[in-house]
């Protein structure tokens, strides 16, 4: 099996990256997956996440150590959970590549309109709190610079108050667009993980609908909508169907 990267907190690092309920569990937890404890360790990152905040560490080195315990499905998942803290981190990439070659269903991805893909990595690269910040600094700029404008004794700085207020205004609103999207995406990331070793991705929301494909731990679907306990699902392909709440872990 390749290598997997396992990070060790310090208290300093703790306090970056989130504070949990109970550190000692996490630092127990670690101590286990030093020691090639993995079963344990696993159990002790539960109880952590159970009894605190999470965290990119938490998720990260849970991802780990589900991946030495060969539960890929889970391992994925919290790879992916913290990414959603921080999308940019480089270990957990480069962790969820690895995991990702190990994957039995091979779903060739749509790729996205250019435009969709600029924006998405746009609004990535900072948290919904630091957009909304941005967008309240440039709208005050904004008001400024049409103060300018107005107040004004010559053409040059009323053309300058004129264009920069309305160039900051512009970017504000924009910032508060990427503030607003980053924030729906923090709360319901919309997809999920299939944890099951293998499921039948199904056409109708029951048992004996017909099956569609396969699919196996570790596929990444999109959850579209929910009828009883079953979801309707795109995969990366565009191909709808559904499963079992209990086949998938959300992100």
């Amino acid at each position: 099996m390749k290598k997997i990267k396992i990070v060790v907190i310090s208290l300093i690092m703790l306090l970056a990256g989130g504070l949990f309920a109970n550190t000692e569990l996490f630092h127990a937890a670690n101590k286990a997956y030093q020691a090639e404890n993995y079963e344990e360790a696993v159990q002790l990152y539960e109880k952590a996440l159970a009894s605190g905040e999470p965290s990119l560490a938490l998720y990260y080195n849970m991802g780990n150590a589900y991946f030495k315990t060969q539960e890929l499905g889970k391992c994925i998942l919290y790879y992916e959970k913290a990414l959603r803290i921080a999308p940019n981190d480089a270990d957990t990439q480069e962790n969820l590549a690895t995991a990702r070659q190990l994957l039995k269903d091979n779903i060739p991805a749509i790729q996205p309109f250019f435009l969709t893909k600029w924006w998405n990595g746009l609004r990535d690269t900072a948290s919904s709190t630091t957009w909304a910040i941005l967008a309240i600094l440039m709208m005050v700029i904004g008001i400024g610079g049409l103060g300018v404008w107005q107040l004004a004794q010559t053409r040059k700085f009323k053309k300058i108050g004129f264009a920069g207020g309305l160039s900051a205004i512009g970017l504000a609103l924009l910032m508060f667009a990427l503030s607003h999207t980053k924030y729906q995406i923090e709360q319901h990331s919309g997809m999920a993980i299939v944890l099951t070793k293998e499921v039948p991705l199904r056409k109708g929301a029951d048992d004996i609908s017909e099956e569609v494909l396969p699919l196996h731990e570790g596929t990444k679907v999109e959850l579209l909508d929910k009828i009883g306990t079953w979801y309707k699902v795109r995969l990366a392909n565009g191909e709808l169907g559904w499963l079992p709440f209990e086949a998938v872990g959300v992100i």
